[in-house]
């Protein structure tokens, strides 16, 4: 080894530091995924997707997983079938989305944690698109406290291939009337909603019955509501 003078006046020793450096051991997360994302894509007939992430333990000693928790859980549950996986042991986690109401792009993630000594908490995330049957402007309505109650319209167009009709509407509680006008059957409406008076805070949905067979969705709603402050944001 030789020591040389650097350009400082200090001694420095440069023949074997870097290359042991660079033979140093990295750290690898210990539980391999074959994917941390899925996108899927449902089609009219789908009320939920299901995604599957599977996993392998790749260390020489058991792994024990002590959580697995969704973003919403209301729409998505994920199943884990047992906790402790041994050396060279796969499994998976199954995640089910329920669609409810929603519609185009929505997005969850699943927390894992786990004993895993260099990653353990891993992130997973699972982005589903449903496609929209009606498209409807604006998505709700609202008024201000002391508002005059003028009626206001929601324009509703079919955007399915196939058309669609419109059965029936009702407003929840007794705060709203809502009535349905066909500009197109089966292709497009305008749904009309007033209150009765703005002199509270109320909220409500509009329920919008249709003859759409596919699935078990038959039901659509649009919400409504009497508030203190205008806002753009959706309810």
């Amino acid at each position: 080894m030789r020591l040389h003078r650097g350009p400082y006046g200090f001694l420095a020793i440069g023949v074997f530091l870097i290359p042991m450096f660079l033979l140093a051991p990295r750290s690898e997360a210990q539980l391999g995924w074959g994917t941390r994302r899925i996108e899927v894509r449902a089609s009219l007939q789908d009320t939920n997707a299901v995604a599957v992430f599977a996993f392998t333990n790749t260390t020489t000693h058991a792994i024990a997983i002590h959580e697995v928790r969704s973003s919403c859980g209301a729409c998505t549950a994920a199943e884990l079938p047992k906790k402790q996986y041994m050396p060279g042991e796969t499994g998976c986690i199954r995640v089910t989305y329920s669609f409810g109401n929603r519609v185009g792009q929505q997005d969850s993630t699943i927390i894992v944690r786990m004993d895993d000594l260099v990653e353990s908490t891993v992130v997973l995330s699972l982005r589903v698109y449903i496609p929209e049957i009606f498209e409807m402007r604006p998505a709700f309505v609202f008024w201000r406290i002391g508002e005059e109650p003028v009626p206001k319209e929601v324009s509703l167009k079919v955007v399915y291939e196939k058309p669609i009709h419109l059965l029936g509407v009702k407003a929840e509680g007794e705060v709203f009337q809502a009535k349905i006008r066909t500009l197109e059957e089966g292709r497009e409406y305008v749904l009309t909603i007033t209150p009765k008076d703005t002199k509270a805070a109320a909220r409500a949905r509009i329920l919008l019955e249709t003859d759409f067979a596919m699935g078990a969705k038959k039901e659509f709603t649009i919400p409504a509501m009497i508030r203190e402050e205008w806002s753009s944001r959706s309810p």
